[in-house]
């Protein structure tokens, strides 16, 4: 299991204004090509800053071995606990003073190590193999209310990318952020994640490579799948039974598309053109939108269409990520060819997008 004190483990991450010490598992050989990417980074405190950081190369020590993911192809960074050697002395320090003779001293050593939170966990882990039943009691004390309070604690760095999720251990320096009003340095230990912008603040999917990123689920042999009639392009996407002109009694269709992030837009909207063709008042197609956390903050039904028609929808403001989804639900009678997507843009109107 990784060591939840990670100072001194790991691979590297190199960052702007990151300063990070050799490691010998880490490759000396040039990281790939810096690039300032648009970010969110959220804290562990619940504070969110947008802005910018120049993210070069992710050397992720992993079971299987070094992992070299190059920053251009990181979409969001989940970092595992970081305990600065600090804050790890003061962690053991306040174990030891658990074991004083003097109950003030243990009271206050214990309330300290919880006030250091996330940096006191490897020492109180460490604390469960004391001779001491009192400092062990203490030590399980103090961890519950910690899981309680903190939840699940990531150990290791989790690196999405287009191509997949990569899990291991990476010695993160502080990482410089740069804002509209300012520049910080945020060291490793306060960072929950980082959701990286790829998009340049616009999202546009015409289904050329079919779903890549979106993922479908279905209960019939109707599901949501590419087509050759296309609004614009070579593919669009039907909801139907593939191959077969019509759509199944009792479907429950539902696609899901990629994470998209919008908190620097001013005035977003999601933009796409449909067809429709269903048993009116019996079934029904809706576009939805799914905020960060799983909250439905946008949900639309579509009116029957025979021809390409574009819809239009504010996203509401505020919002700072979203996830498109798209869902059809029939009844157990009449059917019909369904529905037809195409051209899905997520963009800021402000922007002159």
């Amino acid at each position: 299991m990784a060591s939840p004190i990670r100072g001194m483990l790991g691979a590297g991450v190199l960052l702007a204004c990151s300063a990070l010490p050799t490691r010998e598992a880490v490759s000396e050989d040039p990281p790939g090509p810096a690039r300032d990417v648009m970010c969110e980074m959220i804290l562990v405190d619940g504070t969110r800053l947008l802005g910018r950081v120049t993210l070069e190369e992710i050397q992720l020590r992993t079971v299987y071995g070094l992992l070299r993911v190059p920053g251009t192809d990181v979409e969001e960074l989940l970092v595992g606990v970081h305990v600065s050697p600090e804050d790890a002395a003061r962690a053991l320090e306040f174990v030891r003073q658990m074991a004083s003779d003097d109950f003030r001293t243990r009271e206050e050593a214990a309330a300290a190590l919880e006030r250091l939170g996330r940096g006191a966990i490897g020492a109180l882990e460490g604390a469960l193999g004391s001779a001491d039943p009192e400092v062990v009691a203490r030590a399980q004390q103090i961890l519950g209310r910690l899981r309680e309070s903190l939840g699940e604690v990531r150990r290791e760095e989790e690196v999405y990318t287009r191509n997949g999720r990569f899990r291991g251990e990476a010695a993160l320096g502080p990482i410089r952020i740069r804002m509209d009003v300012g520049e910080l340095t945020i060291p490793p230990s306060k960072i929950e994640k980082i959701m990286f912008d790829r998009s340049g603040g616009r999202f546009v999917e015409g289904f050329e490579d079919g779903l890549t990123r979106w993922t479908e689920t279905h209960n019939t042999r109707t599901q949501w799948h590419v087509c050759a009639d296309a609004a614009d392009g070579r593919q669009s996407l039907r909801c139907g039974i593939p191959n077969e002109a019509n759509y199944d009694d009792g479907v429950q269709a539902r696609l899901e598309g990629p994470r998209v992030m919008v908190g620097t837009h001013r005035r977003s909207v999601i933009r796409f053109q449909y067809k429709l063709f269903i048993e009116q008042g019996a079934d029904h197609c809706w576009v939805k939108l799914i905020a960060e956390g799983g909250a439905e903050i946008l949900s639309q039904e579509l009116s029957p269409a025979a021809a390409w028609t574009q819809m239009e929808l504010p996203i509401p403001a505020g919002t700072r990520e979203v996830r498109p989804v798209f869902e059809f639900r029939t009844d157990g009678s009449v059917q019909a060819a369904g529905p037809y997507i195409d051209q899905i843009e997520i963009l800021d109107k402000a922007a002159g997008q």
